[in-house]
């Protein structure tokens, strides 16, 4: 499907910039959304702590309990999960906002771990051999774990889950490439595009999965639908180099480094497509990361961080894209017109 964007429809007046850090926070950022949530973490009176917002910065919910009694970081959100690290020791923990539980998944033996995505009951990350990372996959206990790490790879990391597919990095000799699992180490597909040196998958949303691939030493934001030949290069015409973080299927969202600096930027399928969202934020920052996207009905929320002038301490934003009476006729339109037909 397409978006109002394909047809240069996206109007500057319906983008707004919604800043979640607040004066009492020294640092903060949004990894994921979902319908109605965000994750991520905020640093506040020296502590790092597990955060929830629901579209505003007075909404946050620091998650505070015995149960991370150093702190922690959030990433991945999902329905009522939020999952992350605790701070100490090295845990991978998932929480629960409706009971307000945490349960531990660290793998026994293991030396470290941390869980990155939530899907559907699916939680996925890595854990720390002794030696390296090996992507790990969870449904909900520390019991669960599945060691994803594929025949041959040094080490892994999965990154993203659609709650069916599992995706990810692996290693392989130099060469690091992007994957995708289906519940086991021996499932691993190679989605490595033809020529490219390198690649990374970050970001999984419906039928699509997101990344860089790497050429020539450059970094160029991908696309891709389960295959290495379905490989879709997104770095923008202007661009030095991209990734992309995260798609809900509909749209990819990730940076490129535009003349202008390096830019939190959405994509509808295409480099074509590209949108710098930089451009939204109040005078103050001088780069921007977009980390995550979701469409709530007509709107589209998009989370990330943003970085004051000459700061490396990065506070939390959101992009809400809210389209007008006619935009949203383009996008019917432009819809019907790419929607493809179903064979017989």
């Amino acid at each position: 499907m397409c978006s109002v964007a394909c047809s240069g429809q996206l109007a500057t007046a319906q983008w707004t910039a919604v800043r979640l850090h607040t004066p009492q926070m020294y640092e903060s950022a949004v990894y994921s959304v979902t319908p109605g949530a965000q994750g991520g973490f905020v640093h506040m009176s020296g502590i790092l702590d597990p955060a929830i917002w629901s579209g505003s910065a007075s909404s946050l919910l620091r998650v505070q309990t015995p149960a991370l009694p150093f702190g922690g970081t959030g990433f991945g959100v999902s329905g009522s999960q939020l999952v992350g690290q605790n701070s100490f020791p090295l845990h991978a923990f998932v929480y629960d906002r409706a009971s307000g539980s945490v349960t531990d998944l660290h793998p026994p033996g293991a030396f470290g771990s941390k869980a990155i995505a939530v899907e559907n009951g699916q939680q996925v990350g890595y854990a720390d051999d002794g030696a390296n990372p090996v992507a790990a996959l969870w449904s909900g206990s520390a019991p669960s774990f599945v060691n994803l790490n594929p025949a041959g790879a040094s080490w892994s990391i999965a990154h993203a889950t659609n709650g069916v597919l599992q995706g990810g990095d692996a290693a392989f000799g130099s060469s690091i490439v992007a994957g995708i699992w289906s519940g086991s180490a021996a499932s691993f597909v190679n989605l490595n595009p033809p020529l490219a040196s390198g690649s990374q998958l970050r970001g999984m949303g419906g039928d699509q999965q997101v990344g860089t691939a790497k050429y020539s030493g450059s970094e160029r934001a991908a696309l891709w639908r389960g295959s290495a030949a379905s490989y879709i290069d997104l770095n923008p015409p202007n661009a030095g180099a991209s990734l992309a973080y995260g798609t809900d299927g509909l749209a990819q969202v990730g940076y490129a480094h535009f003349p202008t600096g390096p830019s939190a930027t959405i994509w509808f399928g295409s480099a074509a497509s590209a949108h710098p969202l930089h451009q939204y934020l109040p005078p103050g920052y001088d780069a921007s990361i977009a980390y995550d996207v979701v469409h709530e009905g007509d709107r589209i929320i998009v989370g990330g961080i943003a970085y004051p002038d000459g700061s490396e301490r990065s506070e939390a934003f959101l992009w809400v894209y809210v389209p007008t009476p006619s935009s949203l006729l383009v996008l019917a339109i432009a819809g019907a017109a790419t929607v493809p037909r179903r064979r017989r």
